[in-house]
């Protein structure tokens, strides 16, 4: 007698693999800023600081916050609950929620759901990173369009960040800028220089752009800056001169993906149609993987 027997095996449910993001700030990284749409629903990020300053998160306006927990630790315990609950609060209208570590840790889990939150965090340790301001010095661009933010400095440089959100492209827009002080701009996410305005030159520095959700501006003395509303064309001043700046999203570190070209700034005059504007380009950095194109409305055609 033959036996046939037949055995079924089930496959082995795989485990999704984990994503870790692990920053330690520390006197010589007083700072770190993070797209939250680049944490994997099956990922977390911890954010630690050294126990010679506390460490203090920010977070912008933004989309689906309940999705995202956060706990004041360095793992998953100690929860504060998700980013958008009360305990993540602020006082001044252009100030982003903030919340203060007990732990020197944060660490954050996305739970669920694929929709763009579009916002932006920010963790600092708090005495290096404002010890030379006297007021605020973290900005949320979405709650400040239209108004001026005066940083004061203490013998010392001030470092105001700036943060953008809610856009794909957040961008940080800026109608004019004034000290009696060199001011240094950068990218707050990897540190790109993007200009250095003398102190005698601010007043051609007028309504310009650029694209990165996170933008320090340093200066050693008070410095006031006036946002404007939110878009990417640039219009000429009555004034002769007018300076400015154009810079892509990923030379200022912000990572985002496009399908095909993408239209990044458009320049309009102030005057009507008749009247001529020049447009002089001084190109400071060039990835050699970018192909840069200008075009000319007029007899529609790009030049590279």
């Amino acid at each position: 007698m033959t036996i046939t027997t037949t055995t079924q095996t089930s496959p082995i449910p795989t485990t999704p693999k984990i994503v870790a993001t692990n920053v330690t700030l520390d006197s010589t990284k007083p700072y770190y800023v993070f797209w939250l749409d680049n944490l994997s629903e099956n990922g977390y990020i911890s954010v630690c600081s050294d126990y010679d300053d506390n460490l203090q998160l920010f977070v912008t306006s933004g989309n689906y916050l309940y999705n995202y927990i956060l706990y004041d630790s360095n793992g998953l315990y100690n929860p504060v609950g998700d980013l958008s609950s009360n305990n993540i609060y602020t006082n001044d209208d252009d100030r982003p929620r903030s919340i203060t570590s007990t732990s020197n840790c944060f660490t954050i889990v996305k739970t669920n759901g694929n929709a763009a939150s579009l916002a932006t965090l920010l963790f600092r340790r708090i005495n290096q990173q404002s010890g030379n301001c006297y007021n605020n010095n973290i900005i949320d661009v979405y709650s400040t369009i239209f108004s001026t933010n005066d940083a004061y400095t203490n013998n010392g440089n001030c470092e105001t960040i700036f943060l953008a959100s809610l856009s794909e492209f957040p961008i940080i827009p800026i109608d004019s800028i004034f000290s009696n002080s060199l001011i240094t701009v950068k990218s707050a996410i990897n540190g790109n220089s993007l200009a250095s305005i003398n102190s005698t030159d601010p007043s051609n520095w007028s309504n310009f752009v650029i694209y990165t959700n996170a933008l320090s501006i340093i200066s050693t003395q008070q410095i006031s800056v006036q946002l404007m509303y939110a878009n990417s064309s640039i219009t000429k001043d009555k004034q002769f001169n007018q300076r400015g700046i154009m810079a892509s999203p990923s030379y200022s570190g912000f990572s985002t993906k496009t399908l095909g070209s993408k239209m990044l700034y458009q320049l309009n005059n102030y005057a009507p149609t008749s009247y001529k504007m020049a447009t002089g380009f001084v190109v400071k950095h060039l990835d050699s993987n970018c192909v840069v194109y200008i075009r000319n409305n007029d007899n529609q055609q790009n030049h590279t």
